[in-house]
């Protein structure tokens, strides 16, 4: 569990870092800089090791049963991602640094490395429905709030994608990153903005590649929402069209986040409505409640010994107290009603969860 934890958390910075590298960066530092290559030279031998771990991992079948047969799980692996595993490791990197002369400094030869790299991302699909770590906080945590961790991590990741893809067109079209020899979309920024200040934004350069990433993640952003700003635009053919490709790409994502969000929002409203209504039916019946006028005596009635105000908050805080305990609904009337699950699981099961559930009322 601990090697998946530590393999999530690292494709996790893969997805972020290797885009920015290749699309904002130009794989410049990656490619050039002794650091960087030391350090993607040991995610390499890591990734390497855990490819190793594939031949003998246990994996869940179409029919939900774990399969723990060595020679399936081998046959599995290499008919389907060991291929892709093995290009994404190979040290291209390190290669480079070693035979630079050689290779030059094309930028079909650094591109192909990049996009090579890549295929490391694939590995997310596995570790998501396979890693035991991510089924204990599936089942530890609401769903809800899973979901909606989600959808807020796809939003700034499909933001993030965007913006590194929309730096790479421009470094394509220019051909390096200086961004001044050709007609690009940064350069029409530029044009549009002179002179800029020292507080704005200075897109041009290897050095200033955090400032060309804000420029095009907030062009990521306005194209994500829908918001469109229009101050950012594409200047060239190449850009129109890939522009229409992204807008059509993220308007399909940005339905997807809204009717998820939406669902994930509506359960979370569900639950304060159902109490609501609880409320206001209480709020009906003491309305009903019946008062003897002639009797003002701590303002108990004649015939019963019962005071309004003190039902009233009993009622009151009986109500609350069971939207507060509740799961699912505004208010619970019996166990299946607090805990539906308890109604899906063996009579073994539920007998044992009844007693842990209440053993602080038992005298044992």
């Amino acid at each position: 569990q601990r090697w998946d934890t530590f393999m999530l958390f690292l494709i996790v910075m893969y997805m972020l870092i290797l885009p920015y590298q290749i699309g904002v960066e130009g794989l410049h530092y990656i490619t050039f800089s002794l650091p960087w290559v030391v350090v993607n030279t040991c995610v390499n031998s890591i990734f390497f090791v855990d490819s190793m771990f594939y031949f003998r991992r246990p994996y869940i079948n179409s029919n939900g049963k774990w399969v723990i047969d060595l020679r399936t799980i081998r046959k599995r692996y290499l008919r389907t991602m060991f291929i892709p595993d093995m290009l994404s490791i190979v040290p291209y990197d390190l290669i480079y640094w070693f035979y630079e002369e050689l290779l030059g400094t094309q930028k079909a030869v650094i591109l192909a490395f990049g996009i090579l790299k890549l295929l490391r991302l694939l590995r997310i699909r596995s570790l998501t429905q396979e890693s035991q770590v991510v089924i204990n906080i599936r089942l530890k945590h609401n769903s809800r709030y899973i979901r909606l961790a989600k959808f807020s991590f796809l939003i700034i990741l499909m933001s993030h994608m965007l913006a590194c893809f929309w730096c790479w067109i421009a470094y394509i079209e220019n051909g390096s990153l200086s961004f001044g020899e050709s007609h690009n979309w940064i350069s029409g920024w530029v044009d549009d903005n002179e002179p800029l200040s020292e507080k704005s934004l200075h897109p041009y350069g290897l050095s200033n590649h955090t400032d060309r990433y804000v420029l095009a993640l907030f062009w990521g952003i306005q194209t994500v929402t829908s918001i469109g700003y229009g101050n950012i635009v594409p200047q060239t053919v190449t850009e129109f069209w890939i522009a229409c490709f992204l807008q059509l790409l993220a308007g399909i994502f940005w339905s997807y986040f809204l009717g998820g969000l939406l669902n994930v929002v509506a359960g979370f409203d569900e639950r304060l409505e159902f109490f609501g209504e609880r409320s206001d039916d209480a709020t009906d019946l003491i309305r009903g409640f019946q008062i003897d006028n002639e009797d003002t005596n701590m303002g108990r009635t004649t015939l019963f010994p019962i005071e309004k105000k003190d039902v009233t908050r009993r009622i009151r805080k009986y109500i609350y107290t069971q939207h507060r305990g509740s799961g699912a609904q505004g208010c619970v009337i019996t166990l299946d009603d607090m805990f539906p699950v308890i109604k899906t699981l063996p009579p073994m099961l539920q007998e044992q969860s009844c007693v842990l559930l209440f053993r602080g009322y038992f005298n044992f």
